[in-house]
């Protein structure tokens, strides 16, 4: 999505005040509800309108609902087995069902 242009590396970092939602408010106006921002080189998402919110975050909550691929963690060192780490799936439905059942 578009959203206000930042410096090289460090991205927007410098464009936000200590109240965030004042910011987030004037960008709304000027490049519309979902906008992205550049923090030292993390894109960040901002979506700044209930109604969207609710049909990306809850009604599609499948589709986002996973975490970066950390390959040397996940993959290499625990198998694929860490829960924390491991992506959304099966898998991770399994391994939280048993660790629900082992901890209750």
């Amino acid at each position: 999505p578009p959203g206000p242009k930042g410096l090289p590396f460090l991205g927007n970092i410098f464009q936000l005040p200590p109240f965030q939602f004042i910011r987030f408010m004037e960008w709304k106006e000027q490049f519309g509800p979902i906008f992205s921002l550049n923090l030292v080189g993390q894109p960040v998402i901002v979506i700044n309108n209930l109604e969207i919110a609710t049909e990306l975050l809850e009604r599609r909550s499948s589709i986002y609902a996973d975490r970066p691929r950390i390959i040397v963690a996940n993959e290499i060192m625990s198998g694929g087995l860490m829960l924390p780490i491991v992506p959304y799936g099966n898998l991770w439905k399994k391994l939280r069902k048993a660790s629900h059942e082992g901890l209750s």
